[in-house]
């Protein structure tokens, strides 16, 4: 019973339990909702995302499961959870997730201060260790020292030593490993640095200094191997390792030893503290060591010298290389690399360690300031470490990336210590002497590894983007090097205790190659393009930096210029005087013909011109007739000089033996050769004049490269097809080149001495010959380059250097004619002597007439070189421009200019106008129309007019006429009825006119015109026109016309339109071969022509005005004060007696002419009266002129070969027996007739005035042909007629040229008949 009551109260007791955990639980639940609920509305921004993962997948659910299984589902849920269910259980989840990553990050926390209070624990420890065993290494080190006796620590100790010391250096608790990628530097050692400096202390760079000194360096220095404790860093991997963290910090000690910065933020901040920098002391050290280790050769131990290659492919070796040789183990290090030379460009190029503009926004402004004094320091630390070491060891591959990597970087001479910069270019004390600066060593390590590679690809050029850098690699380069040339003391001072100029020449030489190569943009004063970025749907320049434009712009400053060819061109003037004054049988021989005919006015020389006959005699034009000749010579025992084989190699060598002016005496040639008529001053005898010789070559071959490409000479003037330029050039003369010519022309005498020495050196001779004879360079002159050549580090600049000199003395040369007027000229003689001014022109004469003739002959070549079309161009410039000066005032005889028989056969091959016209576009006579005689020209003029003519009207033979265009002219009106009838027609004014005379009564005369009345028309027309009381021309003082600048006051608005129809008068009197009488002033003729010079505008000026070019020739020389004479930028106009002030510039009323600014003046007051007030007339004129005459038709003459065309001699003269000679006897008419005798007596007997009046009775025009009468169409004709009775006049045909005349019984009866005849002036009433 007991054991019933027993159990029974045991089974009680479990259902009591039971019941009691059932009321618990849902007790528990009870409390849980309640809790739940507030929870919810507390943490609901919690499990906000968690409830939208719920919805989603809700989403997803009604998606994905048909619509009536979802129904039955959600009505489940609401009947059973209220629809709380599904949600509440997510929450649950997210907080439990939430809870846990709370839990573990509080974990970490705790778990990272504690490894950080140990650690740090530690490392104190450690320090204190390593600061103890320091001491007591130091304290023994000193006492040894004192008694004269090293200590040499034992290896294991060092090596315990150094693991303190690296093991407290990187175990930084929060320090964090570094993702081994590349930011957009592409410098993993950056990063690693930058976290160093961030937990770096003060006393960290004490301590390795003072291990590394007294621990290290005692070892390496060590005789017995076995106290070295590098032999054991290459055995292990850990000590590979240990190796590379020991360098690591050495280079950081180095380059962040003025960086105090502890944020990054603050990165680009100057600060002058320097509580964390390293001691000059402590750095030397390290530089110590480093060139212990690195200084070790191949005759050291095996493991010292490999421990010395470790470390020099470590520090030396290019981070991007693909067969690095360093490995630990089987794994390669490469990421391991810590390359000196790519790190020292990172840091010169982002020394912020982020990827901003290399060249500084506010560099313009600020300048060197820009970089702060923080950075410069640390890239100057960096740098004389590679330096020292690269020069120390003379390691060349070295030498050559760091001159390659290093000096390619923009504003380089900004981003190191002045005293850098110093050391650099070889700044010495006073008394210090230096032979050979590092950035000169530098530039030869380059070229001895890269040799005659192309220059472009030997420097890295894609490791900054442009749109960072406008500053291609080598347009940095060349700044750089500007820069260090112009401050360096062996190449612009040479005051210094240097010996030779082997610095300059050397430096020179590697510039040659350099400014050949480097962008357009860097010498240019305009902005220039290097890239394209896309901003939106557009593309937008990338310019060049202006900064880095001016440092490469000093190598073309005065002073830079000035004093390296004062270095060069230090030449003994007397010696160079005597090869300029002195003269050979030919040079006399040409100034004997000139004195025959300087008497002459060029106009009266152009008018002999159009009748000589130049063209080359049979037996030397002929070449069975030379070889004919050769033979009969040799039979007499004779030498011919015909028995050359062609004329090609005749007037080549004839052009080069005038370039020797001592041709008979080798012994005198040779004292005025180059290299013995350098003579040096006295403060300077030691500088051997082989090397200036030298220097000499460098600068004009170098200059001559910037000239070409930067001068605006580097265009095709020949037009051969696809020739294009190899390399960039400006296509217009860009302003900086101006310093460069000014420097050359006026302060110095680099004119006068290369010409002299084009004539004394042999070298050069010879290039001038291969110039000019295309069997020995047989290639076009357009191709011709100045490229020169590098072999084993030397660079080779002789080929071509004739091409150089000639091309930088006639860039000269066309400078200085700018402001060399003619008196300068021809009196002084300034800047050539007037013979070496003659041989010139021989040699350029010769050089254009193979780039304009021969070498179109030369297949091939389709590319040109920018130096080639720069030689060809500024030839045709020099030589025009002589050309025009001779045509004022002679200077050459005119055959001096001629190329003989040039164009003869091929002239007499054409027939159609077309033909003619594939002449006239010839290159000779688009650049040089001077090398044809000025007869020959005429005659193409002549052609083209008639066949043109021809082709539009139709030929004149009666029957192939084309209707011509009528028109009824009153013999009292003429100008009136001509612009009324004429003028509308404009172009088509080359139509035939033919012309009905209306008498002053009003009736028709009974004249046809077949072409004489229409002459007759035209010649009154223009003698009316031309006339200057009609108030459209004035006169000069020497009585030649040009347009009246008051012609709008005389005529009001009209005077444009008559300037427009006597343009097209005078073109139609050209078009149909009519010569008048008008005489025109030289620079109007020069408009006419459509290519005025400017630069003659003085000239022209004397000759408008003769008083006035004298006020202002004595304003030029006046030696007092300008604002004496009172004069202003203002200059009167008189309109016949009306006064106005006309200022010629703004507000020039107001501003004195001063000593500063007269020259500006005198310009300005020569173009006013020159070109200004007269620019509407002669603008319309020649719109007139052009609607008949092609202006390429005129372009062939010069200014007096023009007037010449227009009005025949200038005095009208006519030549009898050329008249004789040319005339047609018809009718029964002889030679031998008594009658024509008696005429020609009597035509002898005429004055000017009558012999003109006789011309005009005959042809209507009262003037000869220009090529004379044997070019008359139709020819001078005298046909007899019947003798009826004495009354009987003489009578004219002036449409066909001929004079009907009877055979009259006397002379006197002929003479007054024939007077009475052409003095009655009688239109057809005498018919």
């Amino acid at each position: 019973m007991f054991s019933d009551e027993l159990a029974g109260n045991a089974s009680r007791k479990r259902q009591e339990q039971a019941k009691a955990r059932r009321r618990k639980i849902v007790e528990e639940q009870r409390k849980r909702k309640e809790g739940n609920e507030t929870t919810y509305s507390s943490d609901k921004k919690v499990l906000q995302s968690a409830s939208c993962r719920v919805e989603d997948t809700t989403k997803e659910r009604k998606k994905s499961v048909p619509i009536e299984d979802f129904k039955k589902e959600f009505n489940v849920g609401i009947k059973t959870s209220k629809g709380l269910v599904v949600d509440k259980a997510l929450e649950q989840r997210e907080l439990r997730s939430v809870q846990k990553r709370s839990n573990l990050a509080a974990e970490r926390i705790q778990s990272s201060f504690r490894a950080y209070v140990s650690n740090k624990k530690l490392i104190v420890e450690q320090k204190a260790i390593l600061g103890k065993r320091l001491n007591d290494l130091v304290a023994v080190s000193k006492l040894l020292a004192k008694q004269n006796q090293k200590f040499c620590p034992p290896p294991s100790m060092v090596s315990l030593m150094l693991n303190q010391m690296l093991f407290v250096m990187h175990s930084r608790p929060r320090m964090r490993k570094i993702r081994k990628t590349k930011n957009d530097i592409g410098t993993i050692e950056f990063q690693y640095f930058s976290q160093i400096s961030d937990s770096f202390v003060e006393s960290d760079a004490k301590i390795i200094a003072r291990v590394i000194e007294f621990g290290v360096i005692p070892g390496l220095l060590s005789s017995d191997r076995n106290l070295d404790p590098s032999s054991v860093w290459l055995q292990s991997a850990e000590g590979k390792i240990k190796l590379i963290k020991l360098m690591r910090l050495c280079i950081f000690l180095i380059i962040a030893r003025q960086y105090t910065s502890t944020k990054r933020s603050d990165v680009n901040k100057q600060n002058k503290s320097s509580k964390l920098a390293a001691s000059e002391d402590d750095v030397l050290v390290i530089y110590r060591m480093i060139s212990i280790i690195i200084g070790r050769n191949e005759t050291q131990h095996e493991e010292r010298s490999e421990v010395a290659t470790f470390c020099r492919t470590l520090f030396f070796s290019c981070r991007n290389c693909a067969d690095y040789p360093i490995s630990i183990g089987k794994r390669p290090i490469k990421e391991e690399n810590l390359d000196l030379i790519s790190l020292l460009r990172t840091f010169l190029l982002f020394p912020s360690g982020m990827k901003l503009n290399v060249i500084p926004r506010n560099a313009d402004s600020l300048r060197e300031k820009s970089i702060s004094a923080c950075d410069r320091s640390r890239a100057d630390g960096l740098y004389n470490l590679i330096s020292n070491l690269a020069w120390d060891r003379n390691d060349t591959v070295t030498s050559s990336r760091l001159f390659a990597e290093i000096f390619t970087v923009p504003l380089l001479t900004w981003r190191l210590e002045q005293s850098t910069i110093d050391n650099i270019v070889g700044k010495r004390s006073k008394d210090e002497k230096v032979d050979n600066p590092p950035f000169i060593y530098f530039m030869d390590a380059f070229l001895n590894v890269h040799g005659n590679s192309d220059m472009g690809e030997c420097i890295p050029s894609d490791d900054v983007p442009v749109t960072i850098c406008p500053s291609p690699p080598l347009l940095s380069l060349c700044a750089n090097m500007s820069q260090l040339g112009a401050i360096c003391p062996l190449i612009y001072d040479n005051d210094r205790l240097c010996s030779t100029v082997d610095v300059a020449i050397v430096y020179f030489k590697f510039m040659s190659l350099l400014v050949e190569n480097t962008p357009l943009g860097s010498f240019s004063s305009r902005e220039s393009e290097i890239g394209w970025v896309e901003e939106g749907s557009r593309l937008s320049p990338i310019v060049v930096s202006s900064i880095v434009r001016d440092q490469c712009k000093i190598l073309l400053a005065e002073d830079f210029v000035r004093k390296v060819f004062r270095t060069a061109l230090d030449i003994d003037v007397v010696s160079v005087d005597t090869v300029l004054h002195q003269k050979d049988e030919k040079d006399i021989k040409i100034e004997e013909e000139l004195k025959s005919i300087q008497s002459e006015s060029a106009l009266s020389v152009a008018a002999k011109e159009a009748t000589a006959d130049h063209s080359t005699g049979f037996w030397q034009k002929s070449k069975w007739a030379r070889n004919l000749s050769k033979k009969v010579t040799s039979l007499l025992g004779g030498n011919s000089k015909m028995s050359r084989s062609n004329d090609l190699h005749r007037e080549s060598s004839e052009c080069v033996s005038v370039l020797s002016t001592n041709q008979n005496s080798q012994q005198e040639k040779s004292n005025v050769k180059m290299s013995e008529g350098l003579n040096v001053k006295t403060a300077n005898q030691h500088i051997n004049k082989i090397q200036r010789q030298e220097l000499l070559s460098c600068l004009t071959r170098t200059y001559a490269i910037i000239v070409s490409r930067w001068g605006g000479y580097a265009r095709d003037i020949i037009n051969v097809p696809a020739t294009t330029p190899t390399v960039k050039v400006m296509e217009r003369p860009d302003y900086s080149i101006t310093p460069l010519l000014n420097v050359l022309c006026f302060s110095t005498s680099y004119l006068n001495i290369s010409w002299a020495l084009m004539q004394n050196n042999d070298a050069l001779i010879g290039d001038l010959r291969d110039i000019v004879d295309v069997k020995k360079r047989p290639f076009p002159i357009r191709m011709t380059d100045l490229n020169s050549t590098c072999h084993k580090g030397k660079i080779d600049i002789t080929r071509n250097m004739g091409s150089a000199f000639l091309l930088l003395m006639l860039s000269s040369l066309a400078h200085s004619l700018i402001v060399t007027d003619d008196v300068e000229l021809h009196e002084l003689e300034s800047p050539l002597p007037k013979h070496q001014i003659r041989r010139c022109v021989i040699l350029l004469k010769n050089i254009l007439h193979r780039a304009c003739c021969l070498d179109l002959n030369l297949e091939g070549f389709p590319k040109s070189n920018h130096v080639g079309l720069s030689l060809i161009n500024l030839s045709a410039k020099v030589l025009r421009d002589l050309y025009d000066r001779s045509s004022r005032r002679l200077l050459c005889p005119p055959k001096l200019w001629l190329i003989n028989d040039l164009f003869d056969s091929d002239i007499r091959k054409c027939k159609t106008y077309e033909d003619f016209c594939d002449i006239l576009h010839h290159p000779v006579l688009r650049v040089c129309p001077f090398f044809l005689s000025f007869k020959q020209r005429l005659k193409l003029f002549d052609r083209l007019t008639t066949t043109n003519r021809e082709s539009v009207q139709g030929r004149n033979d009666g029957h192939s006429f084309r209707p011509g265009v009528h028109i009824h002219i009153m013999r009292g009106r003429l100008i009136e009825d001509g612009l009324t009838h004429l003028n509308k027609l404009g172009p088509n004014l080359r139509q035939r006119l033919i012309v009905q005379y209306v008498n002053s009564a009003g009736a028709t005369e009974v004249g046809l015109d077949a072409g004489g009345l229409f002459k007759e028309f035209w010649s009154d027309l223009s003698s009316q026109s031309f006339n200057p009381n009609w108030a459209l021309f004035r006169e000069t003082e020497d009585g030649f016309l040009y347009p009246n600048p008051s012609s709008n006051t005389a005529h009001g608005s009209d005077d444009i339109i008559l300037f427009e129809f006597l343009g097209r008068i005078l073109g139609k009197a050209m078009y149909e071969n009519i010569t008048i009488k008008p005489q025109f002033a030289h620079f109007f003729l020069s408009y006419l022509r459509g290519d005025y010079n400017f630069l003659h505008m003085l000239p022209d000026l004397s000759t408008m005005d003769r008083t006035l070019y004298n006020n202002l020739m004595f304003l030029k020389t006046y030696d007092g004060d300008a604002m004496d004479l009172c004069l202003t930028f203002a200059v009167s106009k008189d309109d016949f007696g009306s006064n106005e002030e006309i200022s010629l510039i703004p507000g020039g009323e107001n501003m004195d002419v001063t000593n500063s600014n007269k020259h500006r003046y005198i310009e300005m007051v020569a173009k006013y009266y020159v070109c200004d007030r007269i620019k509407d007339q002669c603008e319309a004129f020649r719109r007139g002129l052009w609607d008949v005459i092609d202006k390429k038709w005129l372009q062939i003459f010069n200014e007096p070969e023009l007037q010449v065309v227009i009005s025949g001699p200038n005095d009208g003269s006519i030549d009898v027996e050329d008249m004789k000679a040319n005339t047609k006897l018809v009718g029964g008419y002889t030679v031998f007739d008594k009658n024509i005798n008696r005429f020609w007596r009597v035509v002898k007997s005429f004055n000017a005035k009558q012999r003109a009046q006789l011309l005009r009775f005959v042809t209507s025009c009262e003037r000869p042909p220009p090529l004379g009468f044997a070019s008359m169409n139709p020819p001078f004709t005298i046909q007899r007629v019947p003798f009826m009775n004495n009354d009987q006049l003489p009578t004219a045909s002036t449409c066909f040229n001929i004079l009907k005349l009877p055979a009259y019984s006397s002379e006197k009866l002929l003479r007054d008949r024939l007077l009475y005849s052409i003095q009655s002036g009688c239109g057809f009433e005498l018919t």
